[in-house]
């Protein structure tokens, strides 16, 4: 295979989409051009969750802001786009740079016919490693644990604070305390209803 990059085969996705080349010279393009993994071992899956984890909590979560004041529906809108895509090209020869991994991009992969291709060879063993990946990853409770680490790491406020920044909570935001409160103790669940 030739060491193609991104932005080579980003050129070839766009020039389909905008039908200045033909879906069969495109499939010509990418059999010459890359290789399409039909399945990833289950111990390199484990490695790329794990990735994931670290990388979307270090990138959406882990941020100067408070996480009171985040949108929670743009968190999780973050955590699809970056997981679709990166687990996209783990199936695939070629590196996605971390700046094309964003709502435009998604769009434009999403909606080609590179993607078709792409699921031609490996589309059971994509959605099942999505499947693992969300369920591994449990967006939630990481926002939970997130915004519990916050409270607890808050030395430099007093508890009135701390209650306040409680307050400013809104359902959404409670209930993903009150299911991991109840995860965590679930003697406490009739309590907590």
């Amino acid at each position: 295979m030739n060491n193609i990059t991104y932005d080579s085969l980003l050129n070839e996705v766009e020039k389909c989409n905008k039908n200045e080349i033909t879906k069969l010279d495109f499939e010509k393009w990418c059999n010459e051009n890359i290789k399409v993994l039909t399945y990833i071992p289950i111990k390199y899956k484990y490695k790329i969750i794990k990735f994931i984890k670290e990388d979307f909590l270090k990138k959406y979560l882990n941020v100067d802001e408070t996480f009171v004041k985040k949108d929670y529906d743009n968190i999780e809108l973050q955590y699809e786009i970056y997981t679709r895509l990166t687990i996209l090209f783990y199936y695939i020869d070629i590196s996605i740079p971390s700046t094309y991994i964003n709502d435009e991009m998604y769009d434009t992969i999403y909606n080609s016919y590179f993607l078709e291709y792409v699921m031609s060879k490996c589309s059971k063993d994509y959605e099942n490693f999505i499947a693992q990946c969300d369920k591994t990853i449990n967006l939630s409770f990481l926002i939970g644990v997130d915004l519990i680490s916050d409270l607890l790491s808050n030395n430099n406020h007093d508890f009135a604070e701390s209650v306040k920044m409680l307050e400013d909570l809104d359902k959404d935001k409670l209930d993903i305390l009150k299911s991991i409160n109840m995860y965590n103790n679930p003697t406490l669940s009739k309590l907590t209803k």
